[in-house]
């Protein structure tokens, strides 16, 4: 008698095979697979146990070199740790840290105080300066990449998802840009959005979309006001979002620094870190950006030699005048 086997059941006896397969792999790394917890456009993520300690397992198929080796790269308190990367096959296992807390999502739905909405952004932007201090950019800033270790410790909130990041040579500097347009289409930076050249300060803005929404229990500044790709180039550059009046000036401020639609302009994380909304030290002077900086230094440059220029020529006068008394 012949066996006739139908495509869908081929399909179906693969996908068995493959699940035993990984049951036999999983085994064999000491890897137990708990529930589904997220998935993305690059690969699903599940928590687990490894070691019989708790992880989140990011499965991937294809070639994720980048990602993996930007993790492999990354030791900081406010960074996911990558504990253990395996391939199997054509997929990749990354078993990561896990953040028993969720993501900001949630969190932002609540109305929070302005104090603790302040540590949360200080956790991310030492998470941020840590990453352009080793030339990455992450360039998918958003709640969902935002995880929370403990709730009761807002200092562990933790960058995740390195899917996107791309990272600079060593002897680049800050500003070299980058053309590749990618990210989360409404935590995209205005330079993104019009395929210009970019750089490190794009995170910063969609660090400022974080700190709007985080204000206004997880409000968009934008969307979905501005709907569609097309209405947000309209609006360029004169992007306007509606201000939180309830918070403070200088949430507003630092709000303000982090949301310009020229990059230039933009708050860099070290900036970020030391304005006194963060720091609480509320009587501290606001830091300039780079931009206003380099603008203060020219004119102070402009001040010496115009007064250097003045005494040359206040002397030379004063020589001649001397010179014609004789």
């Amino acid at each position: 008698m012949n066996c006739i086997i139908r495509i869908d059941e081929l399909g179906l006896i693969n996908q068995i095979i493959i699940k035993y397969m990984r049951h036999d792999f999983f085994l064999e790394k000491d890897i137990t697979i708990l529930e589904k917890i997220g998935e993305g456009a690059f690969g699903q993520v599940y928590k687990g146990l490894y070691k019989q300690e708790e992880v989140a397992i990011k499965f991937m198929q294809g070639a994720q070199i980048q990602e993996t080796s930007i993790m492999e790269s990354l030791k900081h308190k406010n960074i996911i740790k990558l504990y253990q990367y395996y391939k199997h096959g054509n997929c990749q296992y990354l078993v990561m840290e896990y953040a028993a807390g969720g993501s900001l999502n949630e969190l932002m739905k609540k109305s929070l105080e302005e104090s603790i909405i302040s540590q949360i952004m200080h956790s991310i932007f030492e998470g941020i300066q840590y990453l352009h201090s080793k030339q990455i950019i992450h360039r998918d800033i958003k709640p969902d990449n935002i995880l929370i270790k403990n709730t009761e410790d807002l200092s562990s909130i933790k960058i995740a998802d390195f899917g996107l990041s791309y990272q600079y040579k060593p002897e680049i500097r800050y500003y070299q840009t980058v053309s590749q347009q990618c990210g989360t289409f409404i935590y995209m930076a205005p330079e993104q959005i019009l395929n210009k050249a970019y750089n490190k300060a794009v995170d910063m803005w969609s660090c400022g979309i974080v700190l709007y929404m985080l204000l206004n229990q997880g409000k968009h500044p934008f969307y979905p006001r501005i709907f569609t790709k097309k209405e947000f180039i309209n609006s360029f550059p004169d992007l306007k979002y509606e201000q939180p009046l309830h918070a403070s000036p200088l949430a507003r401020d630092l709000l303000y620094r982090l949301l310009q639609f020229d990059q230039d302009s933009r708050y860099t994380a070290s900036q970020a870190l030391v304005h006194p909304w963060i720091t609480r030290k509320f009587n501290d002077p606001i830091p300039m950006s780079v931009k206003q900086f380099g603008i203060y230094i020219l004119i102070i440059i402009i001040y010496f030699v115009y007064n250097l220029i003045t005494t040359k020529i206040n002397q030379t006068i004063s020589n001649l005048i001397q010179k014609r008394s004789y």
